[in-house]
């Protein structure tokens, strides 16, 4: 962001427009474009880097288990998400236990990256 800011003033830019594709100022610019989405079987290292995350994710979602902080949640581990435990932070009957939302924080950012490695495994555009 700060090198886009020294952009800015080095060119002495006043004012910044964000528009969309579909603005009549900017279609008469933009070129017809063709997207091609192409879904293909994850890799076998995708698969075994995706069996790592759920092992290590499995003791810490098990914990979370055990306090009763997912007991809503039946799923088996390999199937929980973020959002089942962003779902369980708001849920006013789980455990209220500071320390357990402090626990829950940072795999909540490990189950996004386990998403985010088999999204990237089976999409290719």
């Amino acid at each position: 962001m700060a090198a886009i800011n020294d952009i800015v003033t080095a060119l002495r830019i006043s004012k910044i427009e964000a528009r969309l594709d579909s603005d009549n100022e900017v279609k008469k610019y933009i070129h017809s474009r063709e997207y091609e989405k192409i879904l293909v079987d994850s890799s076998k290292d995708t698969d075994e880097v995706s069996l790592l995350f759920s092992k290590l994710l499995d003791p810490y979602l098990n914990d979370l288990r055990e306090r009763g902080f997912l007991y809503r949640c039946n799923k088996p581990n390999f199937l929980i998400s973020s959002i089942d435990l962003v779902n369980a932070m708001s849920d006013p009957n789980a455990v209220r236990d500071p320390s357990v939302f402090q626990k829950a924080k940072p795999i909540i950012s490990l189950l996004q990256a386990r998403a985010g490695l088999v999204k990237q495994g089976k999409q290719h555009s």
